[in-house]
């Protein structure tokens, strides 16, 4: 699979054939854009796997926007895809061209780029541009829709828990977040009951930074200071659906933040580089309003108080 854009139909892959892996034969366009009113002028990077009796296709699409990493789930008929139900695979802007493979145990892995540009990065970062997400297994909800969680493995990376508390309505815990740890920390907000329509998380510190977390059913809405880290689209979307809230678990590493609560899309950001956060505040919203708080240390020793 090949992906590329047509001038007329946008976005598109193209199939090829082989017995061998040397001979290629074009089988035909697999899919194009503008015939199924989907976004892009250039498709790349396709991922195309199957899950169960559903095809799956992920590409990452250019169209004069911020680039983003889009998934169809549909049927192939002869040498064509079509597409059922489309949507974005992350929130942000910096989740680009996952790939994916199967696992032993039949589970869907996949990793993603966060993109980065060399103008964002201080001196001690100019070492790399963009880094790995982490890996999300990937699978199918009743509706079709592809969905993301946490690998199951990212639990064994836990080390010292820094917080164990629960929360009602509101609470604080002291931690120290910073870009420049040796440690990755996970955070897990756990609701009591189904009655949680919101999760806030906010990030706090004293150089003005704060990161902002706002979870519904619907997506997943970060902001630091003033600026948008995700989707504009997604307080809309948040709010056309309302529901429960599930467990949410957050990841921040070197400045890297990972959130994820299905149903919503996850998102992938990366936040001020020179970011110091000195405590973590939780809000609950819904009936009941309480949740449990737990934080972990993952890697070297725990920079917490």
């Amino acid at each position: 699979m090949i992906g590329g854009g047509l001038q007329d139909r946008g976005g598109a892959l193209f199939l090829y054939r082989s017995a061998d892996l040397r001979n290629w034969q074009y089988a035909g366009v697999f899919a194009a854009a503008a015939d199924y009113g989907l976004d892009g002028v250039i498709w790349e990077c396709p991922d195309v796997f199957v899950l169960g009796d559903t095809t799956v296709v992920v590409v990452s699409v250019w169209d004069g926007q911020p680039p983003y990493a889009m998934w169809m789930t549909g049927q192939v008929t002869g040498h064509r895809f079509v597409p059922k139900t489309t949507g974005r695979s992350d929130s942000g802007h910096r989740y680009y061209a996952p790939q994916s493979l199967t696992l032993a145990d039949g589970r869907r892995v996949a990793f993603g780029w966060l993109r980065e540009a060399l103008g964002e990065l201080a001196g001690p970062d100019q070492s790399r541009v963009g880094v790995m997400s982490l890996p999300r297994e990937l699978f199918l909800d009743q509706g079709g829709a592809l969905r993301s969680r946490p690998a199951r493995e990212l639990a064994g990376a836990r080390g010292d828990a820094l917080v164990n508390r629960p929360v009602d309505g509101h609470g604080t815990a002291n931690l120290a977040l910073s870009a420049r740890a040796s440690h990755a920390t996970e955070i897990s907000i756990t609701p009591a009951g189904r009655g949680v329509a919101a999760v806030g998380l906010r990030l706090a510190g004293a150089d003005g930074h704060d990161v902002q977390v706002r979870v519904t059913a619907g997506g997943v809405e970060i902001t630091e200071g003033r600026r948008r880290l995700t989707d504009a689209a997604a307080p809309r979307a948040a709010a056309a659906l309302a529901g429960p809230v599930g467990e949410v678990r957050a990841f921040y590493d070197g400045g890297v933040l990972e959130v994820y609560s299905p149903p919503a899309a996850p998102a992938a950001v990366i936040c001020c580089r020179d970011g110091r956060y000195d405590r973590v505040v939780a809000e609950i919203s819904g009936r009941p309003g309480r949740a449990s708080l737990t934080a972990w240390s993952c890697g070297r020793s725990p920079d917490s108080r």
